[in-house]
Order: structure tokens, then C-alpha cells, then sequence
């Protein structure tokens, strides 16, 4: 979180850390993200046989958000729409993450949204020297979708 706020770093993923050591760090005063707008959730689906990728957004962060508060959730998931159209218009092919070998139910849900083994870096968490799982997913549309003309 510290490397995001001062600019050395681009993203920040929570990985295996609890939620509430995470979101404490990105709440945190002096080295957190906070803007002064909404903070909120959005997740990426990738489904096989669509061109486009859908976007869920606070699935259960913000319980009973007014209006104002709904306003600022859809412009974090536009955000979120935006970044990865320009990765996916810059060339990037792939997203990579790793994620512990015993995190079980992680990696389920990561294979679920499309994401595919890459590798294993042996030792990789210094606290046990436990294996990270290397999973990816491809950005690039499949080439049978590359060429339709877009729907306006």
C-alpha cells in the first residue's frame, strides 16, 4: 500500500493477507489511498463466449448506499473498465498473479474466472517457504471475436 501511495508502484492486490490487515493499511492516514471518495469492490469476470468482459461492483461493501454513494461506487467500476481496456490497447496479453498453494479455495475461484496455471515458484512466502501457485489470464480477445465490427 505504502509503495502505491508514493507512486514507486502502480497496484496493489491483497493476496492471502486478511481483509481487515489489508483495508486498514489502505485506510491508514498518512501512507493509505484514501481520495475522499466511496471505496469500493470490483470484480472482473472474463466469460467464455462473450466479447466483453462484465464488471460486479460492491458486492457487499457499502450496505444501503444513497445515491451520491452509488454515484461514486459505478465511477470506481468505470475506473476499473477504463484500466483494463488501455492494458488490453497497450498490448498487454496477460495478467498474472500468484497465490499460495494451500489457498485452496482461492485457486478455485481464480480457475473459475478464467484464470490458468502458469507455474510454481518453489519457497516463494518467506514466512514457511511455501509454494506460489503463478496463474494467468489472457486480456487479448480470441481471434473469432478480434474482427466483428463494434455495436453502436
Amino acid at each position: 500500500v505504502e509503495l502505491v501511495s508514493s507512486g514507486k508502484a502502480h497496484m496493489v492486490m491483497k493476496g492471502l493477507v486478511d481483509t481487515s490487515i489489508f483495508l486498514k493499511a489502505v485506510l491508514n492516514a498518512e501512507i493509505g489511498l484514501r481520495t475522499g471518495n466511496v471505496l469500493s469492490h470490483v470484480a472482473v469476470f472474463d466469460i467464455e463466449g462473450f466479447d466483453r468482459m462484465f464488471l460486479v461492483t460492491d458486492a457487499a461493501m457499502n450496505i444501503d448506499p444513497d445515491l451520491e454513494t452509488k454515484k461514486q461506487i459505478i465511477e470506481n467500476a468505470v475506473v476499473v473498465a477504463k484500466a483494463l481496456d488501455t492494458c488490453r490497447r497497450a498490448g498487454v496479453k496477460t495478467v498474472f498473479l500468484e497465490v499460495r498453494s494451500s489457498n485452496i479455495p482461492a485457486l478455485h475461484i481464480y480457475h473459475g474466472l478464467g484464470f490458468t496455471s502458469k507455474g510454481c515458484r518453489k519457497a516463494y512466502y518467506q514466512d514457511n517457504l511455501e509454494d506460489a501457485m503463478v496463474l494467468g489470464i489472457d486480456l487479448e480477445l480470441p481471434p473469432a471475436l478480434k474482427h466483428q465490427p463494434e455495436k453502436t
